[in-house]
């Protein structure tokens, strides 16, 4: 049998229990109730005395813990379809145990998340809109016939301002309206947009990039759609388990395993060769393929810089002797 995650959950804060209460009432660990409140671990079998422990500990019938009958006022709840990207189980996870909020109640948070975001970005580019338009403003004023060229760039800029009202009106948070000054490279509409700069910006002003850290090289890449940066979050806890780039730390980025599915005896800081073995040796065939050829694709790069290199030193040495 097997302990429902948010039955157990919610009958906690229902009590308005911690953790620790619970643990010391039931004499069940705190660290089994942490695992046991996972939704991602809802099918592990509990032992009875556990179950048994929990429910005279919660004052409930251990049914309630187990299925039927619902916990009263316990909201009826409903499946959501969505195709999830490689890293965002892991995500989840180091938000779990950061600041102790389920994946379920980060979902049903989500949509205000999103909307107060939303709202920032667009609040944002109104607030960059009216100094351009003041910037615009000045170029204008210059009347000699040898500064005309100003007013040019004024009356361009000034077309490109009332695209970007109309893109806020509308809440268009991915289409950039302003032409850019360059060609941008095929890859780039996948973290460039307005809504994207915005996120940028916050994570700039916070200046903690060992918390949020976008657009990374490697590990730790996950991206939603295109006009969103790529991210890794709490590259300082990951540290911890794991160096950032290692194999190991593929296989949690690549879903292959998963923060609590490490043993309890590999997660001690004397322990990192035997857990970063033990990552790596849950990395699916797919990944190995994947990390394969990426080492030989860095491989093949080193080679061509070391060749230009030499090259390189053996031109200028031509080139010295000739004088």
């Amino acid at each position: 049998m097997h302990i429902i995650p948010q039955r157990l959950r919610h009958l906690r804060n229902e009590r308005q229990m911690s953790r620790g209460d619970l643990a010391a009432k039931s004499t069940v660990s705190e660290k089994q109730i942490q695992r046991l409140e996972s939704p991602r671990l809802a099918s592990r079998n509990v032992r009875t005395h556990t179950l048994n422990s929990l429910a005279k500990a919660l004052g409930v019938e251990p049914e309630q813990l187990t299925g039927e009958p619902a916990a009263p006022d316990e909201p009826r709840p409903i499946r959501v379809g969505a195709a999830l990207g490689p890293g965002v189980r892991l995500a989840y996870e180091l938000i779990e145990q950061r600041y102790d909020v389920t994946v379920g109640e980060l979902l049903n948070l989500a949509p205000l998340f999103f909307a107060l975001l939303a709202e920032g970005s667009l609040a944002w580019r109104r607030a960059e809109l009216a100094k351009v338009r003041g910037a615009i403003s000045q170029l204008g004023e210059f009347g000699a016939p040898s500064r005309h060229g100003f007013a040019a760039h004024a009356r361009h800029a000034a077309e490109e301002t009332h695209a970007e009202e109309q893109a806020i009106a509308q809440g268009d948070l991915f289409v950039d309206p302003l032409e850019p000054d360059y060609e941008e490279e095929a890859f780039d509409e996948w973290h460039t947009s307005p809504f994207a700069d915005y996120l940028c910006k916050l994570a700039d002003d916070l200046g903690k990039t060992e918390l949020i850290d976008l657009d990374p090289l490697f590990h730790g890449r996950v991206s939603a759609r295109p006009g969103m940066p790529a991210y890794r979050i709490y590259s300082e806890d990951l540290s911890k388990v794991a160096p950032l780039e290692s194999d190991a730390m593929y296989a949690l980025h690549s879903g292959d395993a998963g923060l609590a599915d490490i043993p309890d005896d590999l997660t001690a800081s004397d322990a990192a060769d035997a857990r970063q073995r033990w990552l790596e040796d849950k990395l699916s065939p797919a990944s190995k393929e994947w990390l394969d050829g990426r080492q030989r694709m860095v491989s093949q790069l080193k080679l061509l810089v070391d060749d230009e290199s030499e090259g390189g030193s053996d031109s200028a040495q031509a080139h010295g002797g000739d004088q």
